[in-house]
Order: C-alpha cells, then sequence, then structure tokens
C-alpha cells in the first residue's frame, strides 16, 4: 500500500508495465490516447505515472469494456484461453457471486445478469489461484461494480 495515497499497489504490479501492456490491448498509439481511454487528463496520467500510483478502477473499467484479461494486463501471464478447462474454485466462485449481490443490496442498485457475470468474471480470474486480501478484494469489487 502506498503510504502517502493509501491506495493498494502491489509490488509486483509496476505502473509502467501494467499500463503499457493496457496500452497495447487496447490498441492505444501515445500514453496520451491512453489517458483518454482511462477517462483522465494527460498530466493527470502523468502524475500517477510519476507516483506509480494504479488507478485500479479506470483499468478494471477499461478492461471490461474492451473484454480483456485483468489479469494478463497486470500481470503479463498469458491466458489459458477460453478453450482450457482449469478446475473451477467453487468456493471462490461463490463468495464472488455473494459479494457482488450484497454490495448491490447495500447500495440499492440492481444490474442486470450480464453486468454481474461480467464483474464476476473479472474478480474470479483475478482471484483464481491467489491468496485473497478482504481490502484487496473489496477494493476490486468496488471498481468492477462502478463499470
Amino acid at each position: 500500500m502506498s503510504k502517502s495515497t493509501g491506495e493498494l499497489t502491489p509490488p509486483e504490479f509496476v505502473f509502467g508495465e501494467v499500463m503499457e501492456r493496457l496500452r497495447l490491448a487496447i490498441g492505444a498509439p501515445t500514453k496520451a490516447a491512453l489517458a483518454k481511454a482511462l477517462g483522465m487528463e494527460s498530466n493527470t496520467y502523468a502524475n500517477r505515472e510519476r507516483s506509480g500510483s494504479i488507478p485500479w478502477e479506470q483499468l478494471l473499467r477499461v478492461c471490461v469494456e474492451h473484454g480483456l484479461s485483468a489479469d494478463q494486463v497486470l500481470t503479463g501471464r498469458e491466458s489459458t484461453g477460453p478453450n482450457v478447462r482449469q478446475p473451477l474454485d467453487v468456493e471462490l466462485l461463490t463468495a464472488v457471486l455473494t459479494a457482488i449481490d450484497a454490495e448491490l443490496a447495500k447500495r440499492r442498485e440492481n444490474r442486470s445478469a450480464q453486468k454481474r457475470a461480467k464483474a464476476a468474471a473479472v474478480l474470479y480470474e483475478y482471484f483464481a489461484g491467489r491468496q485473497v486480501d478482504q481490502a484487496a478484494f473489496g477494493r476490486f469489487l468496488d471498481a468492477v461494480l462502478e463499470t
């Protein structure tokens, strides 16, 4: 966690590497185009770049909008692809779905089944195979539900 901003930035995520993978994945020709896709001004992007503060909410929104693997954008690991079956972690999937429903109920909001499924897919994909930190999970859940 960054001491100055309180933002979650795990050490394995390097701002420049993550943003470059995202830029290439969405076909943004420049950092300015990436900043625009993230919904921020170029100077805001430059400030985040200097501080190393990843814009989590915006990054996840762009991943969802473009159908990108958040895990691949964040880590650079190749996706296993849709045709490769991985064992389903039913406990994690149940936790993800329960958390989404609880958060929507708390907000008194409703989302279409498709939006809930997209949110569940992003969260499940990211947290599958990782030890789940509740603070990180909550932050990602908030970001994904904002998309």
